[in-house]
């Protein structure tokens, strides 16, 4: 039985999504669980319900169960990814490839940090958090340090952690009722 014929369910997710791109990204991810695919929810946590705990509802209602893997890139990573990804599309003249340096950083702010549970994903200084936003990853708008140093709040830092610049944080999964995490800066 596929998603889209079940209205319940539906429902559920209109509830909780609208018509957003989050609802047909969940819808697609369970068509394809149910068809026996491996599932990637490329998703960015809302602080109105656990992403998690909705897939594995759904899931159940067709009696169906799976691992729930978070994948974890650390930060140093991602930039170094952005930055390659960045130069090969411009090199390429492919500038619609070009990413948005802060947008990863910000998505990964919602998943990560030191309010998290589980175990430790990173451990990271806000001086090195600060050095990852180098010129060489082009932002399509401009931070202060006054934005930047929200940034690291969010993470966790307090404003001495900050100052001082230091003092390096554990960051942990901020979802809760995952099974795995998977570092895929790994190849």
């Amino acid at each position: 039985m596929a998603l889209h014929n079940d209205l319940a369910l539906n429902e559920e997710l209109q509830l909780r999504f609208g018509l957003t791109m989050d609802k047909l990204v969940m819808q697609d991810a369970v068509n394809k669980a149910l068809n026996g695919s491996p599932v990637i929810l490329d998703m960015v946590p809302n602080e109105s319900y656990n992403i998690i705990a909705l897939f594995r509802k759904i899931m159940a209602h067709y009696n169906y169960t799976g691992d729930v893997i978070i994948g974890h890139c650390p930060l140093q990573a991602l930039s170094t990814r952005i930055e390659s990804r960045n130069h090969n599309a411009i090199s390429s003249g492919n500038e619609q490839d070009v990413r948005d340096g802060f947008f990863p950083f910000e998505q990964y702010a919602c998943l990560f940090g030191k309010s998290g549970n589980g175990p430790t994903v990173n451990t990271i200084s806000p001086n090195a958090v600060l050095n990852i936003f180098s010129p060489k990853i082009p932002f399509t708008r401009k931070f202060d340090i006054k934005q930047l140093t929200e940034y690291l709040t969010v993470l966790g830092f307090s404003e001495l952690d900050v100052l001082h610049g230091s003092n390096p944080l554990q960051l942990k999964a901020k979802l809760t009722g995952y099974d795995s995490i998977i570092d895929t800066s790994q190849k």
